[in-house]
Parts: C-alpha cells; sequence; structure tokens
C-alpha cells in the first residue's frame, strides 16, 4: 500500500492544506459532518484520508450553497437523493435571485431619487 494511504492529518494541518481555518475544521466536527477518524492519545483530532475526501466534498457543496444541515444528509449512504436535492436547492436559489431582482427594482429608483435630492441643496 502507498504511504498516503496510512497519512494522518493534525487539524491545523488539514486546515492549512485545506485553506479552511481550524474553528470551521472544528465547527464541523460538533456538527458531525467530519468526525476524524481517530484521536492520539494526547487527544489531538487525527483525519485519515478518507475524512480527506469527505471534506472536499463538503466544501464542493458550500461552494454550490447548500446549507451544512442538508451537506451531511447528502453524504451519507442512506441520505436524500442527490438530484431531487440539488433540484430543490435550485428552486431556492432562483427563488432567492427573483426576490433580489424585485429588491433592486425598489432601491434604484430610491438611490436615484436620493442622489437627485443631494444635488438640491
Amino acid at each position: 500500500m502507498g504511504a498516503n494511504v496510512d497519512r494522518r492529518w493534525q487539524i491545523g494541518q488539514l486546515a492549512k492544506q485545506t485553506g479552511l481555518s481550524v474553528r470551521a475544521l472544528r465547527h464541523y466536527d460538533e456538527l458531525t459532518l467530519l468526525t476524524p477518524s481517530e484521536r492520539s492519545e494526547s487527544g489531538y483530532r487525527l483525519y485519515a484520508e478518507t475524512d480527506v475526501r469527505r471534506l472536499y466534498r463538503i466544501v464542493a457543496l458550500r461552494q454550490l450553497g447548500f446549507p451544512l444541515d442538508e451537506i451531511g444528509s447528502l453524504l451519507d449512504e442512506d441520505g436524500p437523493d442527490l438530484p431531487e436535492t440539488a433540484r430543490r436547492h435550485l428552486h431556492r436559489v432562483e427563488g432567492d435571485l427573483d426576490r433580489r431582482k424585485r429588491l433592486r427594482r425598489r432601491l434604484s429608483p430610491m438611490v436615484e431619487a436620493l442622489d437627485r435630492s443631494d444635488l438640491d441643496q
């Protein structure tokens, strides 16, 4: 077996490698999204290769805007159907975009009116 199979990362090393904060990794542990495979005799979190792969999946799903409470179940083998969850998420994103467009339409005239009133003073 290769040397990487037996490799373990402490939380600081994993944070540095992934660009995440130690705080974020601890938060993922608290949420049981990413539980380290082992603990050292001193109590340090030790992450195995499988943990690192799971972390990269978590990061990818976060970048797509999935909420943390859905990510855990998506990564579990008996979790919900990924295509259906992605469709629901897309529907939410489209709703958010519609709300933001309506807000923009209301704010734009307000900003223009405020700019004009500043010129009058």
